[in-house]
């Protein structure tokens, strides 16, 4: 099940302008990777439209996005900007008009925020840490699953860390007598704001242990993060 708090969400505009800080020859040795970045964010439904200045001093970049902050985020990670080989100018614009050809590229909702798509793929990631055949059990593997800021309170009403979390979970998969058997049901997702969405479901470990559990999701550059999360134990009888 699904629930949505943000019925008018705002999709922002943006103009990227790009300038050059030093020769072509130099651009053009990154160029292909750079045509990289930007097929990545085209098929993530960031980017409308890009193409070189004319002349050729720059480049520009028409993209839609949640905020200018996640926007800042992703044009870090273009090889131009990694390499320091240019600046860029970041235009946010409210359109007013615009033809029908635009409004479908531009105010279509993205697919990766169906939020039936988005309740199925968090699913498979629940109960979090559980699934260290899908996601890995090194440290490595732990932390990028986790938002720095993560935390934690447990069924015991103990506070977790992200570094107390990584140091169990270390322990847990190197345990060859550790045994995980679980059923989780009952989910339920709620959207807080872009890219952030609260899961909650319920758990019954080693067939006895019930407890809810609530999971705050985010999305950071196309990947899911926990962000925070609880569980409560269920009192025998209870509903």
């Amino acid at each position: 099940m699904t629930k949505n708090n943000m019925r008018n969400d705002k999709t922002n505009l943006f103009v990227v302008i790009l300038s050059y800080k030093v020769p072509l020859e130099k651009i053009d040795a990154f160029r292909s990777a750079h045509l990289d970045f930007l097929s990545n964010y085209y098929a993530k439904d960031f980017f409308i439209a890009s193409g070189p200045q004319i002349p050729r001093k720059g480049g520009i970049i028409i993209a839609k996005c949640d905020s200018k902050d996640v926007l800042q985020t992703i044009l870090k990670q273009d090889p131009f900007a990694e390499k320091n080989l240019a600046t860029y100018e970041i235009i946010e614009f409210s359109p007013t008009k615009w033809s029908k050809e635009f409004e479908s590229i531009v105010f279509a909702q993205r697919q990766e925020d169906d939020p039936n798509k988005i309740l199925d793929e968090l699913k498979s990631r629940e109960p979090i840490f559980h699934h260290p055949e899908k996601f890995g059990k090194t440290k490595e593997d732990i932390s990028k699953q986790i938002c720095d800021e993560f935390w934690e309170v447990g069924a015991s009403g103990n506070v977790y860390t992200k570094q107390d979390v990584i140091e169990t979970l270390l322990e847990r998969y190197n345990d060859p007598d550790y045994q995980d058997i679980w059923e989780a049901k009952d989910f339920e997702l709620t959207k807080i704001v872009p890219d952030n969405y609260l899961l909650t479901y319920s758990l019954i470990q080693d067939k006895t242990r019930a407890t809810r559990r609530s999971t705050l999701w985010r999305r950071v550059n196309g990947d899911w993060k926990i962000l925070y999360h609880q569980g409560t134990l269920i009192e025998e009888g209870s509903a």
